[in-house]
């Protein structure tokens, strides 16, 4: 039997939902929250690199903070609050808060054949012989980004490569050997923490990147 709820007892049920002001605090646990901020509803929440959520308390301060901020990945110290109502929010501490950088990563190739890759638009490696290159997919933890990258040759005979570009939020970056099967049809996923990426061809490849021990290996 389904229940009818008529639009004014929603509209009861919404004005009778309890403010935060008006609960208690069961328990306040200090600790850090990281994670790419995301907003909908009037909600900010983060979403962490496994994709889980943390919900952030709902005040004018996390607004005026974080509304410049959606979609950028942030971290701060502050606290795991509880209230009488069950929910569990953090409360961030913004004056020891740290965007950390975009890396933001662009290609441009010129008539030459001559990719080139730019991180946050400063010039980071150059590939040569190729026809044109495009960023696929990319998979961002704490420590940095990996873009995986497909070179197409602009042939018919082995259509495209593949690379991976490894971007620090503080050091160095890494570019791989190119590899794959010269096919330019690749799907990418992540199994057990690795970068999984399935090549079909007259011979299936898949390689997979372990992030942390910066290997990319060939399987079978």
């Amino acid at each position: 039997m389904k229940t009818q709820i008529s639009a004014l007892g929603l509209a009861f049920t919404l004005l009778c939902a309890p403010a935060m002001a008006d609960l208690t605090i069961e328990s306040k646990i200090p600790g850090s929250a990281e994670g790419t901020v995301k907003y909908a509803s009037m909600d900010f929440w983060l979403e962490t690199d496994n994709g889980d959520t943390i919900d952030l308390a709902d005040t004018d301060e996390v607004y005026d903070y974080l509304i410049d901020k959606v979609g950028q990945k942030v971290r701060f110290d502050g606290a795991s609050v509880t209230y009488s109502n069950g929910h569990t929010y953090f409360e961030p501490k913004f004056e020891q808060a740290a965007a950390l950088p975009a890396l933001k990563v662009s290609l441009s190739t010129n008539d030459d054949g001559v990719t080139h890759i730019f991180l946050d638009d400063r010039p980071a490696f150059s590939v040569n012989d190729y026809y044109s290159a495009r960023v696929l997919k990319e998979y961002t933890t704490s420590d940095n980004k990996v873009s995986v990258i497909q070179l197409l040759t602009g042939g018919t005979g082995c259509p495209a490569d593949h690379m991976l570009l490894v971007s620090h939020y503080h050091g160095q970056p890494l570019l791989t050997p190119t590899f794959g099967n010269c096919s330019d049809m690749i799907e990418t996923k992540v199994e057990n923490g690795k970068i999984v990426m399935e090549l079909p061809g007259k011979v299936d490849e898949t390689w997979t990147w372990d992030n942390a021990t910066y290997r990319l290996v060939k399987q079978g």
